[in-house]
């Protein structure tokens, strides 16, 4: 599943995403995330978000925390 990632916003406890899910996204459905930093290996987001019935109203976007703990340090 191809997600969009319109902005990122920085919280106390990480990075947090905005994802819009894709037409036919069905309610229980586990996203994945996986970071890639510029150069380096790629850092899957655990645990999964699982999709909710709100999230499938209106503009079928998610707010995903990645826990500052897994973020690659610059």
């Amino acid at each position: 599943m191809q997600m969009v990632i319109p902005s990122m916003l920085m919280i106390l406890d990480g990075v947090q995403v905005k994802v819009t899910l894709p037409a036919g996204t069905q309610q229980e459905i586990k996203v994945y995330l996986t970071l890639t930093p510029e150069g380096k290996a790629s850092i899957a987001i655990e645990p999964p978000y699982q999709v909710k019935a709100e999230d499938l109203n209106g503009e079928r976007t998610v707010e995903i925390t990645i826990p500052k703990d897994i973020l690659p340090r610059c």
